[in-house]
Order: C-alpha cells, then structure tokens, then sequence
C-alpha cells in the first residue's frame, strides 16, 4: 500500500512571456485551460489532500478549478516556487506522508509518469525525488549536479554552468516528491541569493543533499511530458503533441515506438527493450520492459517469458561486472494496471535498501534467478 501523498500544485505567476493580463495557467492546451488538465491528473493520482497555490488574478484561477477536491491558497507578493510551496504550510500542518510538487503550467505529465516517480521514490526510501528528463535541447533548464559518485547534490542554472562537466544533458523538470518531515525546515533554509531576490525551490536539492538526507533522481520517460509552457511558440508545441498523440497513452509504450531515437534505450531483445529509468543514485539501474503493453506477470505470453529469464540473467551478471555489487534487488512492478516494468538495481551493504525488495516484502539476500522463479509463478 503507499504511503500517504498530498499533492501542492503551483498556478500562482502571471506568465510574463504571454500576451494580455489573463494568467499564464488559463491559457487553452488541447481546448481546456491548462490548469485544468494538471487538476485532472492530480485527481487522478488519489492523493489525500491537494493545495493549489494562486496569486496573479486569483479569483479567475479559483473559477476554473470550481469542481475539484482542492483546498486554495493565495501568495501575495509572487516570491518564487519556494516561497510558493510555502504557503500550504497551514493546510499541510501535521501531515505525515510525501509531498508531490506539480505545476500548473505543466499540462502534459501524465498519470503514469508521476506513478513512476512515486514509486521510485517509495522503493528507493528517498526523503526528495526530483523528476528529470533528457530533451533534444536543453538550454533554458537548470543541469542536474552530481558528485563523484553520481548522486544528485544540486541544481545548477544554466546561467552558472562552468565549462568543465556541468553542461549535460540531464536537466530538472521542477517536479518533486518531498518528505513532509522535512520539507518546511528545509524551505525555512532558503534565501533569495538571486537577481530576482526569490526563493527557489530548486535549492531544496543541494539543501537537502548537504543535511545528509536522501536524494534520488527519476528521468522522465517522455521528455516532452515535462515541458513547461511560458511563450506562444510553446503552447503551440504541446497543441502539437496532443494531436500527434491523440491521447497521452502509455509513457512505456510511447517509448518502445521511439526506438533507437531514445538516448535511454541500452538494448532491444525483439519485444522487450532495456533502459536506465534513473542514472546517478543508483548506478547500474536497469529496467527491462515489453514493448507491447502488458499490465503483469500473469499476462505475459508463454514465448515472453522464455525471452525474459536470459535477458534478466545477462543484464544481471553485467551489472555485478561493471559495478561489483554486494545484492542485486529484482522486482516486478505495474502499479495501477500500468506497464509491467522488471527491476534490476545494485546495492551495497550500508544501503537502506540492502535486502532485496519483492512485492513489497524485504528478503534475504538471493540469486536473481531464484528471485524471477518466485516472480513468475
């Protein structure tokens, strides 16, 4: 069962890229204001509580979410996306569970997405999850900072980036799973060090990361799910995806129809595809996913499960190869009638997640295969 969720959406900024006074949020992706549509997945998602944060012309953002469970709170004066998760402190005051940060100018994410990012963020006992993604262009988006390990420590804004190993591809999408423990200590933390004098909530990161406190990253599937829309030009993008796409779909499938045009892809084994879901915190975490559309272990077909044990096994013994782990966690997820996805991810012992997780149950230490025997019966 997950733990418990609340969801902080932020709608609160004019939009000072878009035309006229009417606010950024409000404006129409696939005939509905954008708001809307995140409103919808939000709902979709079944969190137990969710605050949506208005400001620039409250009372018209206010009208178009009339209609959903939401509790709304205004920022008054816009001091950017920390000061803005901010003002949920009253209505999340003794909640206990993760905080899921979404943006009300970010139509595209879909509920499968997010899924992932929380179920990633659960498995791994991370205290923040910060959603990335690898788009064709980065520029404009902060870069995902790592140390000497690959563990996320920051965010460094594209304007700060040196020239000796910060300009990768990898760039923060804004969207985060926070433990509720910690979030408000840690927004306490923050200071306005910036041109524009406002809070960022990117600084969680390196806030977070410097306390000693777990950080874990999730690449997005689909990076255009991720995109955020602040001019014309991009909200006739996301028009244009919605047509291409006729509805969001499946992230997994989507992928398996990219094909070798993903950078994330590692191999193809006639229907099934391998990938990294989440390079840096654990390194040599791979998945291992059929590109048709199957929804557990018990609907896979005779002839896919005899293709599924060697490839476990392979990419099994190449992850102990490349990083002489001390376990190997293999497990079977497809939450929600999702897409089934298999898990293989290294660990070491000091790992909070040393023992092996399968279905939900710590177990001792195993071979991978007696693991995949116990998955599919």
């Amino acid at each position: 069962m997950r733990r418990r969720l609340a969801i902080v959406i932020l709608a609160a900024g004019k939009g000072t890229r878009m035309p006229g006074k009417k606010p950024k949020v409000l404006f129409p992706v696939g005939g509905r204001p954008m708001i809307q549509r995140v409103m919808k997945t939000a709902a979709a998602i079944g969190a137990e509580k969710t605050v949506v944060v208005v400001g620039y012309e409250a009372e018209q953002v206010r009208r178009a979410i009339e209609g959903y469970d939401a509790a709304v709170v205004v920022q008054e004066p816009q001091l950017g996306t920390g000061h803005a998760v901010s003002m949920a402190r009253d209505e999340l005051n003794g909640f206990e569970g993760s905080c899921l940060i979404l943006y009300g100018d970010v139509p595209l994410l879909s509920r499968e997405s997010i899924l992932m990012l929380l179920q990633i963020h659960e498995v791994e006992e991370n205290d923040l999850t910060v959603l990335t993604a690898i788009p064709a262009d980065p520029g404009g988006y902060g870069r995902i900072q790592r140390d000497e390990r690959g563990r996320c420590v920051g965010i460094v804004e594209e304007a700060d980036l040196d020239t000796e190993g910060q300009n990768g591809r990898e760039v923060n999408t804004g969207i985060m799973v926070i433990e509720a423990r910690h979030l408000f200590e840690h927004l306490d933390r923050l200071r306005p060090l910036n041109e524009q004098s406002e809070y960022y909530l990117t600084d969680l990161v390196a806030s977070f990361a410097g306390s000693g406190l777990r950080v874990g990253t999730v690449v997005a599937v689909d990076a255009e799910e991720a995109q955020g829309i602040n001019t014309l030009e991009q909200l006739a993008a996301a028009e244009r995806v919605l047509e291409t796409r006729g509805a969001f779909g499946c992230p997994y499938c989507r992928l398996a129809q990219q094909g070798d045009k993903s950078a994330l892809i590692l191999e193809r084994s006639g229907e099934w595809l391998v990938r990294v879901p989440s390079p840096g915190f654990n390194s040599g975490h791979v998945v291992i996913h059929p590109r048709r559309h199957v929804v557990s272990m018990a609907a896979l077909k005779p002839a896919e499960r005899e293709t599924l044990a060697p490839l476990i096994a392979t990419w099994e013994s190449r992850i102990r190869k490349e990083y002489s782990p001390e376990a190997v966690n293999i497990g079977a997820t497809s939450r929600d009638s999702g897409h089934l996805v298999i898990h293989l991810i290294p660990r070491w012992r000091g790992d909070v997640n040393y023992l092996p997780l399968v279905s939900g149950l710590k177990l001792v230490p195993e071979k991978p295969l007696r693991t995949w025997e116990r998955l599919k019966g």
